[in-house]
C-alpha cells in the first residue's frame, strides 16, 4: 500500500496545466525516481515499460568451423585513436587480461612481448586465444578445481540468455573452473561474431550483457565505464567502439566474474 501512496505523491510533484507536459513526458520524468524508491519491477507495473530500455536480441546459430583461423587475421580501421593511446589502451590490455584470465600479474617480458605483437598489428583476440592455448594455461586447467554453486547457476543462466544453449547444473559439476572460462568465453566470442554481420544486433547484445553485470555485480567493477548500469550509455559505447576493444571487454568482463563468483 506504501508503495501506491509513493507513487500518488511523485504525481503530485508535476503541476497538471494546459500547458505541462504531456503523461509520456512525466512518466519519463518520475521513472529514475520510481525505480530508485519502489524498483524497476514496481516502477514498470505503474509507467509501463521504458521506451528507451535496450532489448537482448535474437541469439544467432553459431556455425562452427575448426579449421578456421579469421580471428587471427581480423583486421580493423581504429578510427582516429592517436598511435600513443592505441599504445597505452594496448599496455592496459595486456596488464588486465592476465590479471584476468590466469589470475597472475604479467611481468615485464610478457608486457613487451604481447606488446609488440599487438603494435605489429596482432588482435586482441588473438592474443587472447593464444594465452588460453598455452602451456601454462593447460597446467591451469589439469589442477583439480571444481566449480562452486554460484558459478554453476551464473554459468547456465548465462549460456541460455547470451549465447543461445542450455547447459545442465550436472554437466558442470566435474568441470576444471579455468576449463569453463575458457570454454563460455569462446562460445561467447563466436557469437559475438556471428552478430557482427548485424551491428545492430551486435551493439544491443553487448549493452544487455554489460548493463546487467553492472547491475548484478557491482562490487567487481572499478572504473566508471564497466559500472554504469544503464544498458543506453553501453549501446553508445558500442557504437563507437572498435571491434577488437568491444571483443576484449567480454573477455575481461566475463573472466572477472568468474573469478569474482569463485573466490
Amino acid at each position: 500500500m506504501k508503495k501506491y501512496f509513493l507513487v500518488i505523491f511523485m504525481f503530485t510533484l508535476f503541476p497538471i496545466s494546459s500547458y505541462a507536459l504531456d503523461m509520456a513526458e512525466i512518466k519519463e520524468k518520475l521513472r529514475p525516481h520510481a525505480v530508485k524508491y519502489l524498483g524497476e519491477e514496481t516502477a514498470v507495473k505503474f509507467l509501463g515499460e521504458d521506451p528507451n530500455e535496450v532489448k537482448l536480441p535474437p541469439i544467432p546459430k553459431v556455425i562452427e568451423n575448426a579449421t578456421s583461423i579469421d580471428v587471427y587475421n581480423d583486421k580493423e580501421d581504429l578510427g582516429n585513436i592517436p598511435k600513443d593511446k592505441q599504445d597505452a589502451y594496448n599496455q592496459a590490455f595486456v596488464t588486465e587480461v592476465f590479471g584476468a584470465v590466469r589470475n597472475m600479474k604479467a611481468n615485464r617480458n610478457d608486457v613487451a612481448k604481447w606488446m609488440n605483437v599487438l603494435s605489429q598489428g596482432g588482435t586482441r583476440e588473438g592474443m587472447y586465444r593464444a594465452l588460453v592455448l598455452d602451456s601454462t594455461y593447460a597446467g591451469l586447467e589439469n589442477y583439480p578445481n571444481p566449480l562452486n554453486d554460484e558459478i554453476i547457476g551464473f554459468s547456465v543462466n548465462f549460456y541460455t540468455t547470451y549465447v543461445g544453449r542450455k547447459i545442465k547444473k550436472e554437466s558442470l559439476e566435474k568441470v576444471n573452473f579455468y576449463t569453463l572460462k575458457r570454454l563460455a568465453t569462446e562460445r561467447t566470442l563466436e557469437v559475438v561474431d556471428e552478430l557482427r554481420k548485424n551491428k545492430e544486433h551486435l551493439q544491443r547484445w553487448y549493452a544487455v550483457f554489460s548493463g546487467e553485470l553492472a547491475k548484478n555485480y557491482p562490487e567487481i567493477w572499478n572504473n566508471k565505464v564497466r559500472m554504469e548500469t544503464n544498458k543506453q550509455f553501453h549501446l553508445n559505447w558500442a557504437k563507437q567502439a572498435p571491434s577488437q576493444h568491444l571483443k576484449s571487454e567480454v573477455i575481461i568482463k566475463l573472466h572477472k566474474t568468474f573469478n569474482y563468483l569463485g573466490k
